[in-house]
């Protein structure tokens, strides 16, 4: 339900987001439950309503404790990358194998020096 309805302003991570005309959604890390319920149906700023006939009371608190769980941000292994969501973080980690290969590349087809042949010595 978060993933539908919360993640694409939201960020997966809870992290918050840009949005249109310079706005950008909150971290959702410091709200309590009774926030995060209370923003649903009441929708500030740009955040669309989310009353009873969309999602009911269960769905509401469901989606809550799960926004809670966001804050909780242990390190699953790896680099941490502030835990901002897998876009960002598997943007960062195609411009470093990029970054890579292109070097690799450059290395592989670089042109060894000429090497000094007798005739240039015979010339000087």
């Amino acid at each position: 339900m978060y993933r539908a309805n919360c993640a694409a302003c939201h960020n997966a991570s809870g992290s918050g987001g840009a949005l249109s005309q310079g706005r950008a959604a909150p971290t959702l890390w410091n709200a309590t439950a009774t926030q995060l319920v209370e923003a649903m149906r009441t929708g500030p700023g740009q955040m669309p309503v989310f009353g009873p006939d969309t999602l009911s009371r269960s769905e509401a608190d469901n989606i809550a404790a799960y926004a809670l769980t966001l804050s909780n941000r242990e390190g699953r292994g790896g680099f941490d990358l502030g835990a901002i969501g897998p876009v960002p973080e598997g943007f960062v980690a195609w411009v470093a194998l990029t970054t890579v290969l292109f070097g690799v590349m450059r290395w592989i087809t670089r042109r060894p020096k000429p090497a000094n042949s007798d005739d240039d010595r015979g010339k000087r």
